[in-house]
């Protein structure tokens, strides 16, 4: 083996390990983000749920503390902690009623 097939190997391996943290990395972003934004909208359907119901209460408050917990030992809370995802910008039914914000961000 030359030594110009030694570089190609170890230029490729070097591309294939980065490669394979961005994807890793991203996927992390965007599981995370979701997670946030399913966070976001238990708390606001929450806000609607009446005194009387307490069954309802009950789950509701259930739903939001496993998704709490859920994000706080999410696997990729190194990763991506500090990151953005997609999920970030979408807004929740509470934030755009009518969803004129939501085919804004659709349209580009």
């Amino acid at each position: 083996m030359t030594i110009y097939q030694m570089v190609a190997i170890g230029i490729s391996v070097l591309a294939i390990v980065i490669g394979g943290y961005a994807i890793v990395r991203n996927y992390a972003i965007d599981s995370m983000g979701e997670l946030r934004y399913m966070l976001k909208c238990a708390k606001e359907r929450r806000k609607y749920v009446t005194k009387g119901n307490e069954e309802l209460l009950m789950i509701c408050d259930a739903e939001i503390k496993s998704l709490e917990d859920r994000l706080a030992n999410h696997w990729g809370n190194k990763l991506a902690a500090k990151h953005r995802s997609v999920f970030d910008i979408i807004p929740t039914p509470d934030e755009d009623p009518d969803g004129r914000l939501l085919k804004r961000i659709l349209k580009g």
